[in-house]
């Protein structure tokens, strides 16, 4: 069958790579990488057939504005300086970026999405950082055929096979270079109830797709452990205020709180936990790795001293 029979049959498709042919380039590339160095005995047609590679065209779709634009920025540094240790180049493609905002808004998310689609024509999708935006641009680019690689969000759905997957299932166009919810929040649930020792927990999280599938996921981990959750509460993404929230937490009587927040609600979660004095009222602080990041480190400093979290990397982590 003709990798043509996998191109969109929708206005504004072209020859964009399909997952075949993604698959197959993908493991070529890296049997390439693997192999040692030819010689082309000095010919220039060789060298020149060596070079040579259609041009490839990534989408970016980031948040540079609103709660998760900390993560956005640093997202497109590393994407630039990787190309730039490259030369730009990827399998001896010229690659050009273009990257979008998508404002923290599903709907922004999926307009940037078909833009990326019909008017660019890009030929592989990366990005995005909030689950919700994930699941919104999901159909698009599942009816498309276009390569989608999550590089952040972290919903369970786009990947694993789910019982209710509303809003969104698994595609076999979406790969994911990162993490799943699952696999950053029931082990931290496992490892308090068996290792730690812990009872009971509340849970604090954010108020959308990833901070409910984040709690879910925990709380399998802990009640497999024998722990019971005593209690819920839940802050809108983006809060301007947590201490309300945090008054919420301080009069209840559960003290190990398990948590999910990232970017500047993780800054202000950590602020008003310490503003409040929970740490010397006896209260302990768990969560998802997000909320101790180096980015939210960096402003808290200290008072995220304490904390338990878990997550798939860290930047300070000593790997070979």
């Amino acid at each position: 069958m003709s990798d043509q029979n996998d191109l969109a049959a929708k206005p504004g498709s072209h020859n964009r790579m399909s997952r075949r042919a993604f698959l197959i380039s993908t493991s070529a590339v890296a049997l390439a990488a693997c192999a040692p160095a030819t010689s082309t005995g000095g010919n220039p047609a060789s060298s020149a057939a060596a070079t040579a590679g259609k041009a490839l065209k990534i989408g970016q779709l980031l948040p540079f504005t609103k709660v998760y634009a900390e993560l956005g920025n640093s997202m497109k540094r590393s994407t630039d300086l990787y190309l730039k240790t490259k030369g730009n180049r990827l399998a001896n493609r010229p690659v050009t970026v273009i990257y979008e905002d998508e404002a923290n808004d599903p709907q922004v998310g999926l307009a940037k999405t078909q833009k990326f689609i019909d008017q660019d024509q890009v030929d592989v999708m990366l990005g995005v950082v909030a689950t919700p935006i994930a699941y919104a641009i999901r159909n698009a680019v599942d009816s498309a055929k276009m390569i989608y690689i999550a590089t952040n969000a972290g919903g369970n759905a786009l990947t694993r096979t789910t019982n209710n997957c509303t809003p969104s299932c698994k595609s076999p166009y979406i790969f994911r270079s990162s993490f799943s919810s699952y696999q950053i929040s029931e082990p931290i649930g496992e490892y308090m109830a068996s290792t730690k020792g812990v009872k009971e927990v509340f849970t604090f999280v954010a108020d959308y797709g990833f901070g409910t599938e984040s709690q879910a996921d925990f709380t399998t981990g802990f009640t497999k452990g024998g722990g019971k959750v005593t209690g819920t509460l839940k802050a809108p993404l983006g809060s301007a205020d947590f201490v309300p929230f945090v008054t919420q937490l301080k009069s209840q009587p559960t003290k190990d709180i398990y948590s999910f927040f990232s970017g500047a609600d993780a800054v202000k979660y950590i602020q008003a936990w310490n503003q409040l004095g929970l740490p010397a009222a006896g209260y302990k602080m768990y969560g998802a790795g997000f909320l101790t990041e180096q980015d939210v480190l960096a402003v808290v400093k200290d008072q995220a001293n304490g904390a338990i979290t878990s997550l798939f990397w860290a930047v300070e982590l000593d790997n070979p």
